[in-house]
């Protein structure tokens, strides 16, 4: 971390994203947390990838990218909108805590998630179901 000012440490990714899983830690069970740390791991492995450090410089086409990269890698979809919210989660929380001005980022991707049974959920057209498939 050399030279860098210590308001920037604090927006390095990485920092951010262990930084809100201390804070999770006394909240959540073990099993969540290690959830989170698979989360951590995907979503620094992609960015640094990318010579990407601080949240800022965070991108709706970064984003993108990283939804295709994982579903390349055939995570699920519901994992892959739960990294994408931790992530969102964190951002938010910087910005809360003062450490950060506004969201790097004004609409992120969704992903859309099968229902794992959808015929107790409600009605669908056979459209909607046919696009499931």
């Amino acid at each position: 971390m050399g030279n860098m000012p210590e308001s920037q440490v604090r927006l390095r990714i990485e920092v951010a994203l262990e930084n809100q899983k201390s804070k999770l830690q006394v909240l959540v069970k073990q099993s969540s947390v290690q959830r989170v740390q698979s989360c951590i791991n995907h979503i620094v492995k992609f960015f640094e990838s990318r010579h990407i450090e601080r949240v800022e410089d965070i991108t709706y086409d970064l984003l993108v990218d990283y939804v295709n990269q994982r579903d390349q890698e055939k995570a699920a979809p519901a994992t892959i909108m739960k990294e994408i919210r931790f992530l969102k989660q964190t951002i938010s929380e910087l910005i809360l805590d003062g450490k950060l001005d506004k969201m790097p980022v004004s609409r992120w991707p969704v992903k859309k998630i099968k229902p794992k049974h959808p015929e107790r959920i409600g009605y669908y057209s056979r459209e909607v179901y046919r696009d499931w498939e």
